[in-house]
């Protein structure tokens, strides 16, 4: 698919989607799904040129100790969504706890 990267940053164990320390991603947009996520490394959604990019996390459960989110831009930011959209009204997960 384009524009699509699938990389083994992601860990699920005993149903948790883990985002390690050690991991780091730089991308335009990225997206997770899932019933538990845990993230404790760098998602990069910077851009020096243009607006930030998209970083979005949904799911039931998030957890975000000693993550790094970025999504800033030269001419504004970009957006990081972290429990789904407004009530849930776009069909995405509506996170029943966000603990950063």
């Amino acid at each position: 698919m384009d524009g699509v990267q699938e990389a083994e940053l992601f860990v699920e164990e005993n149903g948790v989607i883990k985002f390690t320390s050690a991991s780091q991603i730089k991308a335009q947009k990225v997206h997770v799904e899932g019933s538990q996520i845990s993230v404790e490394g760098s998602i990069d959604a910077t851009d020096n040129l243009d607006k930030g990019g998209e970083v979005h996390l949904f799911g039931k459960d998030i957890f975000l100790q000693g993550a790094r989110i970025d999504a800033s831009g030269l001419i504004g930011g970009g957006e990081v969504w972290l429990e789904g959209s407004f009530r849930g009204k776009e069909n995405t997960a509506y996170a029943s706890q966000v603990i950063i």
